[in-house]
């Protein structure tokens, strides 16, 4: 839970200007579409324009790329432009 906070702190933390760049590429995480209960492990997620571009395993990064590391780490697409509740059991 506690990777899921710092990872969710950090991608709010990004501002618009950042995202202007090429494309940014998160490295090796595990993803939650909220969609189903799968969580994908391993995963590469390449975002252009601040939009998703690809979910996939071993994604090749564009020319001029940021790559972040996110080993270890849960990313939740969709989480940006709206709010969540946590809750401890």
């Amino acid at each position: 839970m506690r990777q899921l906070i710092i990872l969710l702190t950090i991608l709010a933390g990004i501002s618009s200007s950042a995202w202007s760049q090429p494309a940014t590429l998160f490295q090796n995480e595990k993803v939650f579409n909220g969609t189903d209960q799968k969580i994908m492990h391993g995963v590469d997620v390449l975002v252009e324009d601040g939009m998703i571009k690809t979910i996939g395993s071993g994604l090749v990064a564009p020319e001029g790329a940021r790559k972040i590391g996110a080993s270890g780490h849960t990313m939740i697409p969709g989480l940006i432009d709206a709010h969540w509740h946590t809750t401890y059991c």
